[in-house]
């Protein structure tokens, strides 16, 4: 027996799923209000704290670059003499480590054109083919000392880097003491 969509169905099981399609569609609903309703509370709440969080990432970031400040103001007392690059160097505190690096690379300068000049005095080992430059066979200062750096329009400089890391608590008593002295 064929069917139509307007036709009323009254047997038992008819009315008993129909009954299951209207109280899942109601349950669907109360679910999409549910997390509409959370969205728009997570949303006032994000933007209740976002100032305050600012805030406090601001000063987080502010006392990073205070204590690096500090490893430049106070490199000897920290490092003591470092000597030239490559150097790394740190030192364990109770809160946590000061770090030091010292590094030395090949400046790739804006105005000189050092692809240009490789080819043109013929240092072809320095050269990808694809064209670009070796940065990599420039940092090799045995190869390229800063006499040959010069005529390609580079040079060799030192770069320092100082950094820190926090120690992480041992157990939840030594947190929960972290937490509490820092507020």
């Amino acid at each position: 027996m064929k069917r139509t969509k307007n036709e009323k169905f009254t047997t038992p099981a008819h009315r008993e799923a129909d009954r299951l399609l209207a109280a899942w569609d109601a349950a669907d609903r109360d679910v999409r209000r549910l997390e509409a309703e959370a969205n728009k509370e997570m949303a006032e709440t994000l933007n209740k704290w976002a100032e305050t969080i600012k805030a406090a990432k601001y000063k987080r970031d502010a006392l990073g670059a205070a204590i690096k400040d500090m490893e430049k103001e106070h490199h000897m007392e920290y490092f003591g003499e470092t000597g030239p690059a490559p150097v790394s160097s740190s030192v364990a505190l109770p809160h946590g480590t000061l770090l030091y690096d010292k590094t030395e690379y090949v400046v790739k300068p804006r105005k000189a054109d050092v692809l240009g000049n490789l080819e043109k005095y013929g240092f072809e080992e320095a050269i990808r083919r694809d064209p670009a430059v070796d940065w990599e066979a420039l940092n090799d200062p045995e190869e390229w000392p800063d006499a040959l750096l010069a005529v390609i329009g580079t040079r060799r400089e030192v770069k320092e880097t100082y950094g820190f890391q926090i120690k992480e608590p041992q157990n939840e008593k030594e947190a929960v003491g972290a937490v509490s002295q820092r507020i």
